[in-house]
């Protein structure tokens, strides 16, 4: 399983990504620091200086929140 397939695309349990994130490296197309996907692989992406994290990854985390009864 890549990092990339480490997310919940409905079909199972909700998995979060359990690697430390990536930090962004400026210059580099943009890429979510926590499952890998780059540009065209996300809806949106949102973008802090040293960290991006995915549409996807953001739902994924919302899920875990709610599922811990946060």
């Amino acid at each position: 399983m890549s990092d990339k397939d480490n997310h919940n695309d409905g079909d199972g349990p909700t998995t979060l990504h359990t690697t430390p994130p990536v930090p962004f490296i400026k210059g580099e197309p943009p890429f979510c620091s926590f499952c890998g996907r780059g540009k065209g692989e996300y809806r949106r992406l949102i973008a802090a200086p040293k960290v991006n994290i995915c549409d996807a990854c953001v739902a994924n985390a919302r899920l875990q929140l709610k599922d811990d009864g946060a």
